[in-house]
């Protein structure tokens, strides 16, 4: 799966070692692999004695040799004035323990990445369009301590803590109030199509060495935004059209994209009430358009009206605690359900 790869460190070449750059056999002969180094963290050379299980955990406990997880955020301000935000952040923080143990106790090697469902604004310059990775905020030198340069999360992040740190570090680029009007532009389709592009992903790129080629992709999208925005207007109407062109780039077929995409949705109904807040009113909750066509195992959706503050007024603490709890107990359960399902045979 991983030979011919490109990398960065042999924990992104699952069996593999990483040299030069490229994922290759371990298995070399002897006047080949000696003297070979591995990148270890930050590009730093390890000794060549070190065993490769070691550079992905468990070495074989895993139920999953690799997988790129991508959270798609909507970050407007019309979800950050109604504290959706805020209750992502804290279910993550209350579940850092679970959250690490189900990514990183079944995944030898992960790629944990987060964008936005419009422009990033924060992000450097030439990194701020749609479908770029979160990099945080400017200057911000947790980008190189806590995440060692790189635009997402991977298995160097070796405790529930540093995993934390490190994707509040990355995502710290994300609303800004008064921001420009493309922020408001929200289209969490297209932002996952451009987050797995592989032109992105090379070397130089602004995701460089986030989706990997043929790697179970996990998506996490959080929007209220009207279901009918999603779809890239090029596409048309169909999701199996923006569906094929994600296997594309995954480096699928459509019947193997199936069975390796995974969706976990937290979003308003299809049809959204008279109010454009979604939530402000009754609606019907319907599933979105393209939910049906992932897996019935590989799909996840819990309804973002739940989370809406009572008051929006008096700040994001009205959410109530049973209410974060359940959405907490959710997130970890759609984790723990559907990874390993996402790599079986």
């Amino acid at each position: 799966m991983f030979a011919g790869l490109s990398c960065r460190s042999s924990a992104e070449c699952g069996s593999l070692v990483c040299v030069d750059e490229v994922c290759v056999d371990s298995t070399l002969d002897d006047s080949t692999s000696s003297g070979l180094a591995k990148d270890g963290p930050g590009g730093i050379e390890e000794d060549t004695d070190t065993d490769t299980d070691s550079a992905i955990g468990a070495g074989g406990e895993h139920c999953c040799e690799a997988m790129d997880i991508l959270f798609v955020i909507d970050q407007s301000e019309n979800m950050d004035g109604q504290c959706f935000e805020e209750s992502l952040a804290v279910s993550v923080i209350g579940a850092q323990d679970e959250l690490y143990a189900a990514i990183a106790g079944n995944i030898a090697s992960f790629h944990v990445g987060f964008t936005t469902a419009s422009i990033v604004p924060e992000n450097p310059p030439g990194c701020q369009a749609m479908g770029s990775l979160l990099q945080g905020k400017p200057g911000d030198e947790c980008f190189e301590e806590q995440v060692f340069g790189t635009p997402y999360l991977d298995e160097r992040t070796d405790t529930p803590a540093d995993f934390s740190a490190g994707v509040f570090c990355l995502t710290k680029a994300g609303t800004v109030s008064g921001g420009p009007s493309e922020q408001e532009d929200a289209r969490p389709i297209e932002a996952l199509l451009g987050a797995i592009e592989p032109v992105r992903s090379r070397p130089g790129g602004c995701n460089a060495g986030f989706s990997r080629r043929e790697v179970p992709l996990l998506t996490v999208m959080f929007t209220n935004k009207d279901q009918a925005d999603f779809i890239p207007a090029e596409e048309g109407s169909d999701p199996l059209l923006w569906q094929e062109r994600m296997f594309g780039c995954k480096g699928f077929d459509f019947e193997q994209g199936r069975d390796r995409s995974g969706l976990i949705m937290v979003t308003g109904p299809d049809q959204p009430p008279d109010d454009p807040s979604i939530c402000d009113a009754e609606a019907p909750g319907q599933l979105s358009v393209f939910y049906y066509h992932f897996r019935e195992e590989l799909r996840r959706r819990y309804d973002l009206c739940r989370l809406r503050p009572a008051d929006v007024e008096s700040g994001c603490s009205v959410t109530t605690a049973e209410e974060l709890e359940s959405f907490r107990e959710f997130i970890i359960a759609g984790f723990n359900d559907m990874i390993c399902e996402l790599c079986a045979p």
